[in-house]
């Protein structure tokens, strides 16, 4: 993993994510009892999960021998994975820090807490020319795995935030982090996010925006006529409340671990 996120992952030491809704008021069926599976057959499986990441299908491999001396007794792994937005809008502003420098240092401080809870960690990064992805994995270099995917997108064009959450099993926790311009209708990712919430998912939604009067912010910038419905910022944030998701909003140059640590404060409705 690149240097640049050490001192990130040092001050998130000790962080915790909330249980998941489904597993609040309730105790967590045991571990079945696992034999661990033979050399051929690890083989076997971790060639379909290429295979499936390839094919943009999600294969969640659970390595039980490695994930047992992380979780608490009787306490399954839930998976955790990122949505992240590579839109054009996402670069801004010009000078540093951009949203897009932040929301590449907010997924790797999500996913390195909930990879020290033991939990399998994903990641779909909407960007031009399709989703690049990486599906729920607990091996112990995927947030290097992450970080080198993040350092390889460059922000471009304006792909579906909407149909890259269809792609994420409902089971699944999803953390959205996007300045959430991309799409043309502002209310159809959190009616999508409102009925994975009603089946009883988590999502949090990460808005980063701009630094606080920043030149070339969103505001001035010449947006599409149908993304200007969003602004004033406010309605953003009415609309993610409504739909029930844990909703926060992260300035470019915010302090990113103090961010991180009041993301995984929030609990969905």
């Amino acid at each position: 993993m690149s240097t640049c996120y050490g001192s990130l992952l040092e001050e998130l030491r000790g962080t915790q994510w909330p249980a998941c809704r489904a597993e609040r008021g309730r105790a967590a069926p045991p571990l079945a009892p696992r034999r661990p599976a033979p050399p051929s057959e690890r083989a076997a499986r971790l060639q379909h999960r290429s295979e499936g990441s390839r094919a943009h299908g999600w294969t969640l491999i659970t390595h039980t021998d490695r994930a047992g001396r992380h979780l608490p007794h009787g306490r399954a792994p839930r998976a955790t994975v990122l949505l992240v937005d590579a839109g054009a809008s996402m670069a801004r502003p010009a000078l540093a820090p951009t949203k897009w420098s932040q929301a590449c240092k907010l997924a790797i401080g999500l996913a390195a807490v909930a990879h020290a809870a033991g939990g399998p960690i994903g990641i779909i990064v909407s960007a031009q020319g399709g989703p690049r992805l990486l599906a729920p994995r607990l091996d112990d270099d995927v947030l290097g795995e992450i970080a080198r995917l993040l350092a390889a997108v460059v922000p471009a064009g304006d792909a579906s935030l909407v149909t890259a959450l269809a792609m994420v099993p409902a089971t699944h926790r999803v953390a959205i982090i996007s300045d959430f311009l991309t799409d043309p209708d502002p209310l159809a990712l959190p009616r999508a996010a409102s009925d994975r919430l009603a089946a009883g998912g988590d999502v949090y939604a990460v808005h980063v925006v701009p630094p606080a009067g920043a030149e070339g912010d969103d505001r001035a910038a010449p947006l599409p006529a149908d993304h200007r419905a969003l602004w004033p910022l406010p309605s953003v944030a009415d609309s993610w409340r409504g739909s029930g998701a844990a909703y926060t909003q992260v300035a470019a140059d915010e302090a990113t671990a103090r961010a991180v640590q009041r993301i995984v404060s929030l609990r969905s409705a």
